[in-house]
């Protein structure tokens, strides 16, 4: 399984922080793997349709950055809450509201 990797980037640059004149760049990189829906689809054996309509329904807990209008793509945290659903909806089995109120009250104690 092969991960995109996307890149955040903060920069500092030594004039802006002392308001003066030289080369000076600090910058911190943070790298975070991210996944396609594709790639979140095949990991959790559920069809991609079904992902996005999680995301509809459990908007407040699933927020997928977009690379491009169309594109998705989701970090790890984004993966262990659709774990998360998946169970509440196949083992548990709560409906849909009733998993948006487990997943409301599990938030709220610290999951």
């Amino acid at each position: 399984m092969q991960a995109t990797r996307h890149r955040g980037r903060g920069e500092l640059t030594h004039d802006a922080a002392h308001g003066g004149k030289g080369g000076l760049v600090m910058a911190m990189v943070m790298e975070q793997q991210m996944f396609s829906i594709g790639e979140v689809s095949r990991m959790l054996d559920v069809e991609s349709h079904t992902l996005r309509y999680w995301e509809k329904e459990f908007k407040d807990f699933i927020k997928p950055r977009r690379v491009s209008r169309k594109n998705r793509v989701y970090t790890e945290a984004d993966i262990a809450v659709l774990r998360k659903i998946k169970e509440l909806l196949t083992v548990e089995l709560f409906t849909i509201a009733g998993a948006r109120r487990q997943m409301y009250l599990r938030t709220a104690s610290g999951f």
